[in-house]
């Protein structure tokens, strides 16, 4: 069960415990209506003033009870989901680039992993609560009348054969309206980001028909999880009425006409009947409820067990090879493909520490996934990758992202501020901020104010040009031995490109840079210019 699973145990004993408390008082119930019969057909005044003072100090006291009860439940509740999450962003953000999916995953974190808060951690906590309220109500109700309690247990179990049977069904059910809901999701998110060419190109009937469409079909899927999980608790509850509760309270009239069972045992009994067939049939539905995340719940269990293989490797990691300086790096009779595509075949690299090497090529021909072969992030399908000597898989995953900075072609900026998209959250002193923003033409930005300046949502409060060279400030802040630059300079005027240019020539690093056009002028900068649309064997 989820709840085993996540969040603190000291929440979830807490909750147990008041839960536990709180399921005594259908037992209290029972025991309070007895008397009260009791004191009725013996016209005993007494014992009724009696039996109503400890009634109105009884339901006071479950009623702080109940309270205690309700706080230590959304508290394990926050705690368990914000496990979740801490897990799922976790791998989401362990996860190699080209595997994302963002839409889906954003569908994931929020609709899929509330769904599994609903119908799963807190059915989970309802088939817990229902299960004690049924096991203290079945004992106090065997102390009243044994074979009347056993009538009503008995029939109890019969809707739970009900409930065995459509669970399949109603698991898929629930992994279909998972799918839609994430086909929707990224079909609104499509709809939402291509705004502007929707408009220009008058596509708002079309976009909107498609939207409305996938809606359709999300409601739909809806609809049938629900239908089949009220048919299935319909059907249950209907055997549960001939089952539960026509045949014990038959049994319980029957005991009543022989002498065997007074009039006031049988009410205390039916009292608690209500705490034994109820619960069972809340268990039903808490049950099928869960059946409709059993997808989602699995791939939350696996991204747990990734976790923890993660934490081993990492360990184990510690005891690998180190990289103190970087010498050199090679590549020999690579091979990499990419959706049964073949980028690259038998292409031999080497670069050593220091070096300033183009790679060109016209579009198509792999310039940025060779980018991503060489820190790690795509796996060649052949040849050898060796940094410094060694076989780069002698080394961790975070000794090798250690080596480079990295400058992308399509620059991205966090909704914060501009020193929080420089540094990521680790520390720097403010010289080393200014220096990082005046050397790459942000010199504007470097003052206290410009350092808290709000980027906005994609960067939206940030030119194109100011995108590119806030992600070149980064690279020069981070001061690793390898820079990787994509397209680094293709939204810049020419003054700020040549400037950028410079820069990087002056640098110490090494660097590895993408273009697709490079002046004529800039050409004998280079230590290496590789065009891979020369070196590259195509099929």
């Amino acid at each position: 069960m989820l709840i085993f699973k996540f969040g603190k145990k000291l929440k979830l004993i807490n909750f147990l415990f008041w839960t536990a408390l709180d399921s005594l008082q259908s037992v209290f119930m029972a025991f309070i209506l007895g008397r009260f019969i009791a004191a009725a057909t013996k016209a005993n005044l007494t014992m009724f003033l009696q039996n109503s003072v400890i009634a109105v100090i009884g339901f006071l006291i479950f009623c702080g009870v109940s309270l205690l009860q309700v706080n230590a439940e959304t508290r394990y509740v926050a705690d368990a989901n914000l496990e979740i999450k801490q897990i799922m962003i976790t791998e989401l953000l362990a996860e190699a680039p080209e595997k994302k999916l963002i839409s889906a995953n954003i569908s994931f974190m929020t609709n899929d992993l509330k769904q599994l808060e609903t119908n799963g951690i807190k059915a989970e906590m309802g088939i817990a609560t229902n299960l004690l309220t049924f096991v203290f109500a079945l004992v106090a109700s065997l102390t009243y009348d044994i074979w009347t309690t056993l009538a009503f247990f008995v029939g109890s179990l019969v809707p739970l054969l009900i409930s065995n049977l459509t669970q399949g069904r109603i698991s898929s059910r629930g992994k279909e309206w998972s799918q839609a809901n994430a086909g929707f999701t990224n079909r609104l998110k499509d709809v939402l980001t291509g705004q502007r060419t929707i408009r220009t190109y008058q596509a708002e009937a079309n976009l909107g028909r498609k939207l409305l469409g996938q809606g359709a079909q999300l409601e739909h899927n809806l609809r049938r999880m629900n239908l089949t999980i009220g048919v299935a608790n319909t059907l249950a509850y209907t055997v549960a009425m001939l089952t539960a509760m026509t045949f014990p309270f038959g049994v319980g009239v029957y005991r009543i006409i022989l002498g065997a069972l007074s009039l006031a045992s049988f009410v205390s009994v039916m009292q608690l009947s209500n705490s034994v067939t109820n619960p069972l049939m809340a268990i039903v539905g808490a049950n099928n409820q869960r059946q409709t995340v059993k997808e989602i719940q699995a791939r939350v269990l696996t991204a747990k067990q990734n976790q923890a293989r993660r934490a081993e490797e990492q360990a184990e990691a510690n005891h690998a090879a180190a990289i103190s300086d970087f010498h050199d790096l090679r590549l020999s009779q690579l091979a990499v493909t990419v959706d049964q595509h073949e980028l690259f075949s038998q292409l031999d690299v080497k670069i050593a520490a220091g070096e300033k090497v183009l790679l060109t090529a016209p579009s198509g021909f792999g310039k940025s996934t060779l980018l991503a072969v060489l820190q790690d992030e795509l796996v060649p399908s052949a040849g050898n990758y060796t940094f410094n000597g060694h076989p780069i898989a002698d080394y961790s995953p975070t000794t090798v992202e250690e080596q480079f900075a990295w400058i992308s072609q399509q620059p991205f900026a966090f909704d914060d501020t501009i020193k929080f998209n420089l540094t990521l959250g680790r520390e720097f002193s403010v010289d080393q901020l200014q220096q990082a923003l005046t050397n790459a033409g942000l010199a504007q930005f470097s003052t206290s104010e410009g350092l808290n300046y709000q980027v906005g949502e994609n960067g939206q409060n940030l030119s194109g040009g100011e995108l590119q060279r806030l992600e070149i400030a980064r690279a020069q802040l981070y001061d690793r031995p390898i820079i990787l630059a994509d397209e680094a300079t293709s939204s810049l005027d020419q003054q700020t490109a040549e400037q950028i240019h410079q820069l990087f020539m002056a640098s110490q690093q090494t660097l590895i840079e993408v273009a697709h056009q490079v002046p004529d002028a800039h050409l004998k900068d280079y230590d290496q210019i590789i065009r891979l649309d020369q070196v590259t064997v195509h099929p």
